[in-house]
This record gives C-alpha cells, sequence and structure tokens, in this order.
C-alpha cells in the first residue's frame, strides 16, 4: 500500500497482502419479513450458529474462534463462490468506490445463506484480530460486540432473539488475549476489518428494522418488541465496532491508514457518507418514522434503549474521527466537499438521526438528511 514515505524501507515488510473478497448482499435484497427470512432452523451451519449464540451470551471463550472457523467452513463449503451482482444501477459513484476500497463484492442468491456467510465471516475476522494483535476496549463494550454477533447467529439460526437483552451488562470474565499490539501494517488491516465486521452488523439492523415494521403493521407488539430490541443490541454493537475499527495510534493512522484514503489509492469518488448499507439503513428508519412516533406502550422502554444506544454509537463515531482528525478538521474524504468538521458532521447527523427514531418531524418541515 502507498505511504507518506515512498522510501520507507520497512515498505516491503509491512505491505499488507491483497484483500480477500467480502461478500454482501445488496442492502435492497435482504429480508423484509420474517417469512423472506426462511426457514433459518434448518440449512448449512444452522446447528452450529445456534450453539455460538448461546455460548456468547455469556461472552466469548477459548473455544469462540474455532467454533465460527467451523461455521465459516461449511458455509463456504455450502456456497464457495457466490454469485456478483456485476453492473448495478442502484449503485451509485460513490457507493461503489467504498465497495472497491474495502473488497467489498455484492452477491446475489438465498439471503439466508449469504447473510449467515457474510456474518459469519465479519465475526470470525472480529476473532482473529483479537487473538492476535488485542484489544485497548473495555470488556464491556467488548462483551457488546460479541453480544451483536451472538444476537444476530441467533435470528439467522432459529433460536430465541430476545435473550441478549439479559445478558447486555453481564459478561463473563474476559478471556485472556494477547497484549494490544498494532504495527503500521496492522493497523490497515484492522482499518479494513473492522469496517467489514460494521457492515454485517448493518445489515443486520436492517433486517430487524425490516422486520420491526413488518410486525407492528400486522399488529403483533410482541414480537415487534423482540425486533426492536435486536436491533438495539446491534446498534450498541456497532458503536463497539466503530471504536475497534480504529483501536490503534494515530501514527499508524497517517503512515499506513491515511494514504489509502486519498488518491491515487483511493478511488476518486470514495467518501465516508457514501457507505451504501447505512444509507439504505437510513432509509428504512425514515420509512418507520410514523411507526416511531406511535408504538404500543409495550414498545416504550425498548424505544427508550434504541435512541440511547444510537447515541452511543454516533458518540464512539465522534470519539475515532476526533482521535485521527481532530475535533476542528474535516474527514480526509471530505476535506474538498465541506468546511465542516467531521466531528460537527456526525454530531449533526446525531442529532438528525435522534429526531428520526424519536417519531418527531424536523421542525419548519425540514427534509430528513442524507445519507
Amino acid at each position: 500500500m502507498p505511504t507518506d514515505r515512498p522510501d520507507d524501507p520497512r515498505e516491503e515488510e509491512t505491505r499488507m497482502q491483497p484483500l480477500t473478497p467480502f461478500h454482501l448482499l445488496r442492502p435492497q435484497d435482504l429480508p423484509r419479513t420474517v417469512e423472506e427470512l426462511g426457514d433459518t432452523a434448518s440449512g448449512p451451519a444452522a446447528p452450529q450458529l445456534a450453539a455460538l449464540a448461546e455460548a456468547l451470551l455469556d461472552g466469548p471463550d477459548e473455544k469462540t474462534q474455532d467454533r465460527a472457523r467451523e461455521a465459516v467452513a461449511l458455509l463456504d463449503e455450502a456456497l464457495p463462490d457466490p454469485e456478483p451482482v456485476g453492473t448495478d444501477p442502484d449503485e451509485s459513484p460513490g457507493n461503489r468506490a467504498n465497495d472497491e476500497a474495502f473488497a467489498i463484492v455484492r452477491v446475489r442468491g438465498d439471503a439466508l445463506h449469504l447473510l449467515r456467510r457474510s456474518t459469519a465471516h465479519a465475526y470470525l475476522v472480529l476473532c482473529e484480530e483479537e487473538s492476535t494483535t488485542g484489544t485497548s476496549l473495555p470488556a464491556a463494550q467488548l462483551h457488546r460486540l460479541h453480544l451483536a454477533f451472538g444476537a444476530l447467529f441467533a435470528l439467522y439460526s432459529g433460536t430465541p432473539v430476545h435473550r441478549a437483552e439479559a445478558a447486555q451488562g453481564t459478561p463473563r470474565a474476559p478471556r485472556p488475549l494477547p497484549a494490544h499490539t498494532m504495527g503500521e501494517a496492522d493497523a490497515l488491516r484492522r482499518w479494513t476489518r473492522g469496517h467489514r465486521v460494521f457492515m454485517a452488523l448493518v445489515q443486520g439492523m436492517v433486517v430487524a428494522f425490516h422486520c420491526m415494521g413488518d410486525r407492528l403493521r400486522a399488529g403483533d407488539p410482541e414480537r415487534a418488541r423482540q425486533f426492536l430490541a435486536l436491533a438495539t443490541t446491534l446498534m450498541r454493537g456497532s458503536g463497539a465496532a466503530l471504536t475497534f475499527t480504529g483501536d490503534f495510534p494515530y501514527s499508524a493512522y497517517t503512515v499506513r491508514v491515511r494514504p489509502t484514503l486519498i488518491p491515487p489509492s483511493a478511488p476518486p469518488d470514495m467518501t465516508g457518507l457514501r457507505w451504501r448499507d447505512h444509507e439504505y439503513l437510513i432509509r428504512v428508519l425514515s420509512d418507520l418514522r410514523p411507526l416511531f412516533g406511535d408504538l404500543p406502550p409495550l414498545l416504550a422502554a425498548d424505544h427508550r434503549r434504541l435512541a440511547e444506544a444510537l447515541d452511543e454509537a454516533y458518540q464512539a463515531h465522534k470519539s475515532v474521527c476526533s482521535h485521527f482528525v481532530g475535533s476542528d478538521t474535516s474527514s480526509v474524504l471530505m476535506a474538498d466537499r465541506t468546511n465542516e468538521s467531521a466531528v460537527a458532521t456526525l454530531e449533526r447527523f446525531r442529532r438528525s438521526r435522534g429526531q428520526l427514531v424519536s417519531g418527531r418531524r424536523p421542525r419548519g418541515g425540514r427534509r430528513e438528511e442524507q445519507p
């Protein structure tokens, strides 16, 4: 990968290997109802994912990575070469640029199988990152990240999705991890893999919110509450994923990560505001605004927890941005597009998204900000 110092003698030593493609469904192809999810209790790796989901309620242990690797192997064996979507008229240039930069390949096929596959791959790289370079995340925050994947594995394997609520604040004693040592090449790998972890959780949130809305419209508030609780668990996990993604020193960001975010390494249309799955998630939440504004009393406490989790996720993102670009500077990807600082942009989004999930309309009839 290019660096700010082209004659750096460590270039060959720390050069990243070509990225393995990360297969994801297009967000508009994600299931919208429980029926569209299909028979979650059967199919490739369903028992293994169910066991992994159950184990993660108490937090990961020494066998977690092996369990994840077994599930990935079974899913890859069942579907070794997912069919790429190819040219996609629904994809913006910014969407395409971000996918290219992180070697994300959009695929089509059985949605449940592909969701299991992408989620298991994302979780395995999370485990691998922890076991090789460690992390500075507090135990409770790391638990929320693993618990989010456990909740997704539960959803995709036919096990109860609501049990994660009781486990939010009760992690087992942390398993031993290596010292948190991040070299420059390690930082670039963490940055890439961390974004993939985040995308898997975002796709899970899209499914959860879709199903919540479907159940509310069907007059099934109890099932809707379970999906709202799931979405909250995933939202909390996404905040932890953002922190995990930026869990390395500023110096490593400057030398190894930052050069990949600007031309000629970065595609010209790349921008942090054009993550396709996140854009779609915001559209889903916008469509749900009327329902958020008129939720049954049964969902009131869960609704408050969702708002808190959303706020936590944006605070985590702001913290990462502040760590790498400062509180008064535009992000590298937006420097030539706006004078607004990255932290100020995220704060603006935090307020507007909070208003969105509250069900309130913007004052003065303003349209919801995109993405």
